[in-house]
């Protein structure tokens, strides 16, 4: 962890300036060390960033954590340069933590600054934790700031996902819903589902509320959720959409978040082979593994064919379907939700949400698809998916009779979660496969190759035994639900008054 204060600390004042010399000159040549030597030796490098206490956990880089034991000086004072230890800190100083915290920069005491998320916890952002020691406070207080991913360019001249994040507009979404659209909704709705914005001073920057201060938490990704956490989590999200229905209609909020992203025919070039390879490759895969599991077969032609034809299905199912429709999170899966317990009985109380770069208006099965596929453990998908979707209808039209607006039938809800199968099966490819391995199975720092050789992230994730596992059990499931039947393709329903409740 880089600490940087903005005046000594108490023992300080008696140090000469040729030791404060000694000591800057260290400290400066630590900053050297991180940018060419091993984690271990970074490690120890940062050492000198502990905050006023010996057996602080440094986090280096790749996100390994070891325990700092050395008799170092405990503070990093402005002579370093913080922006040579990472580049992701630039612009952090005493004002930028003051105007996020409405407080005068001469009331900042001390505040420290380190990536929040390990490598493999978080795509298309960096996301960086601030704590701050303010004058006259008994106990720090933290707040979040999240930013672009760094630019690192790739091997193919490519921008990487800082690139992707700018092009496709989900920065600029981001930065929409939670100015306009997330503070409506939360006023319809009368509860806060989010992190508070707080005033940052950049405008490249998010900066939220840690929620972590308030009890917050995200469950273990990898384990996914039970039935009591997913019923919590998708009753936050019912409420999310159901404000979403009440400010689309009674302000006219949200439709500069509406627009799909990704399954339009505008990224077809840039998405279209990125789709289709997780398909060919698990064909491929079934096809060696021929002589242990014959009876995988005959899904090796299906799921070509659907290869060939997800991203059109995609582009299809994205669409408003029908008379109900809301603004979808676009990526509701459990990194993304945060937990508070009872802290004596470990009861999970109440849910919140972030990361709004993927929304889009449409229908709410969409959500409940990528939720249900992406986070909820294989029992309770294969027992209880029916028992979560009532669920969630249930706090929905309760939410809805709140807000003196028509209710969403259970038909068409159904009807909805049938046609939507297809983007369930691609949510059960790559993402899944993503969610339950180790963060460093996946990390596109650089460049997200579209092709299926081994240096895919995505084919590196569907090959770790946790994902084949599943496999079999995934490829019945939609066997039964009709996906891999001839000729499928998801039905196209009317859309009259554009998707609006009458």
């Amino acid at each position: 962890m880089v600490v940087v204060t903005s005046e000594p600390f108490e023992g300080d004042a008696m140090v000469t300036d040729s030791t404060k010399l000694r000591r800057r000159q260290k400290l400066q040549s630590s900053a050297v060390l991180l940018r060419r030597h091993t984690c271990a030796e970074v490690a120890l490098c940062l050492c000198v960033g502990c905050a006023r206490r010996r057996g602080q956990l440094i986090v280096s880089r790749s996100g390994h954590q070891r325990e700092c034991k050395a008799n170092f000086p405990a503070t990093i004072h402005r002579g370093l340069n913080v922006e040579a230890v990472d580049g992701s800190l630039q612009g952090i100083d005493e004002k930028y933590v003051a105007r996020c915290l409405l407080v005068k920069p001469s009331q900042v005491v001390t505040w420290s600054v380190r990536r929040a998320l390990a490598a493999g916890e978080n795509f298309a952002s960096c996301i960086l934790r601030v704590r701050a020691q303010l004058a006259g406070r008994p106990r720090p207080t933290s707040f979040i700031v999240k930013r672009l991913p760094e630019e690192v360019e790739g091997s193919d001249g490519s921008g990487g996902m800082r690139q992707i994040v700018q092009e496709v507009g989900m920065w600029q979404r981001e930065v929409d819903a939670y100015c306009t659209v997330i503070p409506a909704i939360e006023k319809l709705v009368g509860c806060k589902l989010t992190p508070a914005l707080l005033p940052g001073p950049d405008p490249s920057d998010i900066c939220l509320e840690d929620l972590r201060e308030s009890g917050f938490n995200p469950a273990d990704r990898r384990r996914m959720l039970d039935f009591e956490h997913s019923v919590v989590a998708l009753e936050a999200l019912a409420k999310f959409h159901a404000g979403s229905v009440a400010a689309r209609q009674i302000h006219k909020k949200g439709k500069s978040v509406e627009e799909e992203l990704f399954f339009k025919e505008s990224r077809r070039k840039a998405a279209e082979d990125f789709m289709r390879a997780p398909f060919l490759y698990l064909a491929q895969d079934l096809l060696n593994s021929s002589c242990h599991r014959p009876e995988l077969q005959k899904y090796i032609g299906p799921l070509r064919h659907l290869g060939d034809k997800i991203f059109d299905m995609l582009i299809q199912v994205s669409k408003p379907l029908g008379p109900f429709n809301v603004l979808n999170h676009g990526d509701f899966w459990t990194n993304n939700i945060l937990f508070r317990h009872d802290t004596v009985t470990g009861e999970v109380l109440e849910a919140k949400i972030i990361d709004f770069q993927n929304c889009r208006y449409t229908t709410p099965a969409l959500d409940l698809q990528y939720f249900l596929m992406s986070s909820v453990n294989e029992h309770v998908r294969e027992t209880l998916s029916n028992e979560l979707v009532d669920c969630y209808l249930q706090a929905l039209n309760k939410q809805l009779l709140a807000l003196g607006l028509p209710t969403l039938q259970k038909d068409v809800l159904e009807r909805d979660m049938a046609a939507t199968e297809c983007y369930s099966l691609y949510c059960a490819t790559a993402v899944l496969a993503t969610v339950i391995n180790d963060p460093g199975d996946f990390y596109c720092g650089a460049t997200v190759p579209s092709n299926m050789d081994s240096l895919n992230p995505f084919v590196k994730c569907m090959r770790a035994s946790s994902y084949r596992r599943m496999v079999p059990r995934l490829l019945e499931w939609f066997d039964r639900r009709g996906v891999f039947d001839n000729n499928y393709w998801p039905p196209v329903f009317n859309t009259a008054n554009d998707g609006i409740l009458a």
